[in-house]
């Protein structure tokens, strides 16, 4: 086991860019419909469930 988890950096890194490049496609082109983080997460706040189960991840 290495003292530097260096491979876990690269997946965080790797997930976040991810992540960014998603909301930078979405902001960029909002007329292809490309839906942003805060689009599917009001979709998903629309229902109690919905409420339920984001605040259950969070915790």
């Amino acid at each position: 086991m290495a003292e530097h988890p260096v491979i876990g950096y690269l997946v965080w890194a790797v997930l976040f860019g991810a992540i960014f490049a998603w909301e930078g496609i979405g902001l960029l082109r909002p007329d292809d419909g490309f839906p942003i983080l805060s689009d599917a997460t009001n979709t998903v706040m629309r229902y109690p469930a919905g409420r339920w189960s984001l605040f259950a991840l969070w915790l």
